[in-house]
């Protein structure tokens, strides 16, 4: 009866039986889900498209866990959630989310957020810190990125809008977490110089 707001994300699920028309892969679901939403026209595919929800934004509630239960109990698909007691707790999750959740989940995700199970605190820890803009009772816990390996073609030289000269690699293209990647900004020389970059 009070006015609230549910906060989720919209995603194409690993398995989704959503085939493109354009002859493009299904390489990247977050830019495919967003392409999807963001159609003006020819709207169908839109069924594709899920929603998990993680937020309740309302004071009703005295608990991040009982906003996911209220949720569930509301039908709502729901993120993974695991209360945590101790630091160790956190990092055997954590540790168990790269070795076989983050693989088992339906929707790709980048990492972890911690968040401060009891909504009467959040006040208190924002309070303590004033650097930045976000809330500090919660933060993301994120595993190291993708990398690998590739060759280096050539390098050109770009000159940016504000008339700066910057060198690009052209890279022989590899896939990282579903994005073909084929050129680099080279802008930071320091790197370049410590990492030996060369052709």
């Amino acid at each position: 009866k009070d006015e609230l707001e549910v906060r989720g994300e919209l995603y194409l699920p690993k398995n989704t039986k959503y085939q493109p028309t354009d002859g493009k892969t299904l390489d990247n679901l977050r830019n495919i889900a967003v392409g999807l939403v963001k159609r003006k026209s020819d709207r169908e595919d839109i069924k594709y498209v899920k929603f998990v929800a993680y937020q309740i934004i309302s004071e009703r509630y005295p608990t991040e866990s009982s906003k996911i239960n209220q949720l569930l109990h509301w039908g709502f698909q729901v993120v993974s959630v695991q209360n945590a007691m101790s630091v160790r707790q956190i990092n055997e999750y954590y540790e168990l989310y790269k070795s076989t959740l983050r693989d088992r989940w339906p929707y790709a995700t980048d990492g972890l957020v911690i968040v401060v199970d009891e909504c009467d605190l959040h006040d208190e820890i924002n309070d303590k810190y004033t650097v930045g803009h976000h809330n500090h009772y919660n933060i993301a816990f994120k595993p190291p990125a993708e990398s690998k390996e590739t060759e280096i073609v050539y390098v050109e030289w770009n000159v940016s809008r504000l008339g700066n000269v910057i060198p690009v690699a052209v890279l022989k293209p590899i896939n990282i977490g579903g994005a073909n990647i084929s050129r680099v900004t080279l802008n930071n020389y320091q790197n370049v110089e410590d990492i030996k970059l060369g052709i």
